[in-house]
């Protein structure tokens, strides 16, 4: 198998991109996922709905990177990967305002996947905004199609961004969850922070205890540039 690494650059590109990236946050399973792309009805559906918000946002912003590798042979997409270039980086305070501003949008008004959701990412950012305060390269999402891991698409999707990182002298920083960790620690990335997100709320259903017993830890980590 020959892979290839490039950046994407048309929309038309998330066609193919998107059902993989569904299938690689189901399998392991990632309790994050629901909650970042909802299923409202079916999974085509949601993975449409997703994959043209993803797309809108990646256009709008000019430090947004989507890459992806590809098999040459099959010519199928198996593996993509957001970097970000923040280059102010985060000051204080930056945090606090994120997490009491953010919307979960992706999830209907009013729900409670919703506020769950709003506590999650707001606090997942907020740890990010808290703990980082220079520019910086961050890996936004990393997915591999459970067929194709461990034949070096993590290493290429993860060495792009951090080539841009080294060459302006940058830190390179994911948010990751507990069964990815060793996959970034292995690609040379150091754990700076424990991440414990507050899911407290005055009124607890059995729908929320659930969504909260399940594995919600996260790790903020750091590749230092060179």
């Amino acid at each position: 198998m020959v892979l290839t690494v490039e950046e994407v650059r048309d929309k038309a590109e998330f066609d193919a991109i998107w059902p993989m990236h569904f299938q690689a946050f189901q399998n392991p399973y990632n309790s994050f996922s629901k909650f970042f792309n909802p299923v409202h009805t079916t999974i085509g559906a949601a993975i449409e709905i997703s994959k043209a918000r993803h797309a809108a946002m990646w256009e709008g912003n000019a430090a947004s990177h989507w890459i992806k590798v590809t098999d040459k042979e099959t010519k199928h997409v198996i593996g993509a990967a957001l970097w970000e270039l923040n280059q102010s980086g985060y000051a204080a305070g930056d945090g606090e305002r994120f997490k009491t501003s953010f919307k979960a949008t992706q999830h209907l008004e009013g729900s409670e996947e919703r506020l769950f959701a709003e506590k999650l990412v707001g606090g997942l950012r907020s740890a990010v905004m808290e703990t980082i305060r220079g520019p910086h390269m961050e890996l936004k999402q990393m997915v591999v199609h459970p067929a194709h891991r461990g034949l070096g698409a993590a290493r290429l999707l993860t060495d792009w961004g951090i080539e841009l990182a080294d060459k302006d002298g940058l830190d390179a920083i994911v948010v990751s969850v507990p069964y990815a960790r060793p996959v970034y620690e292995k690609l040379g990335f150091v754990c700076v922070k424990d991440i414990e997100i507050d899911f407290s709320t005055p009124e607890t259903s059995e729908k929320w205890k659930e969504w909260q017993a399940e594995d919600m830890r996260a790790f903020l980590m750091v590749r230092p540039g060179k």
